[in-house]
């Protein structure tokens, strides 16, 4: 009987063949920019593959043209060295977005002069982030739903365990939420 063996996490490097950073595809990485048909830096794709667990960001610069959807029994780790960059063509579209049950480690998003981070949907949501820090946020606003946020949570049952958010035009933005626990939150340069 052939047995697939389960790993406990995936990960994903942001140097590959190419993109002129590696020698071997992906870094030896499970997954990264050498992934087909990526358009995420291979982040999506191993959260596919993953099923649940951990999907381990290694240290670089992870340039994302597609939403990223963080499914349910996923955690996100990253390092002070993984960013994950905005480079969606729709700047008021988050660059990720956590989904019920899901989770994350640490993670460091720059929004590109864009939108950041979208956290929940309407309803329960158990999803638990230990920190995240969204920058350089866009400053557009044209009205409900045309702004650019750094940070959005909507649903309820929430827990941010430290929030850092530098710079845009709505850092932090609560919609239909409740049990919504932040228990440390910096913002700078941005309205909440």
């Amino acid at each position: 009987m052939d047995e697939k063996k389960v790993m406990p996490f995936v990960t994903v490097s942001s140097r590959g063949i190419r993109n002129g950073l590696a020698k071997t595809e992906n870094d030896g990485a499970d997954f990264g920019p050498d992934t087909p048909d990526t358009s995420s830096s291979g982040i999506s794709e191993a959260i596919r593959n993953a099923k649940s667990g951990n999907v381990v960001l290694l240290d670089g610069e992870f340039h994302v043209r597609e939403q990223i959807i963080v499914n349910e029994g996923i955690n996100i780790v990253g390092s002070q060295k993984s960013i994950i960059i905005n480079d969606l063509e729709d700047q008021f579209l988050p660059v990720l977005r956590f989904r019920p049950y899901s989770s994350s480690s640490f993670l460091i998003v720059n929004a590109n002069g864009k939108s950041g981070v979208m956290i929940g949907e309407p309803g329960n949501n158990s999803i638990k982030i230990d920190y995240i820090k969204v920058y350089n946020t866009g400053n557009v606003y044209e009205g409900e739903g045309k702004e650019n946020i750094a940070i959005t949570v909507t649903g309820y049952n929430t827990i941010i365990n430290f929030a850092d958010i530098y710079k845009g035009n709505i850092g932090l933005k609560i919609v239909g939420g409740s049990d919504v626990r932040i228990t440390d939150l910096q913002v700078v340069d941005s309205s909440t």
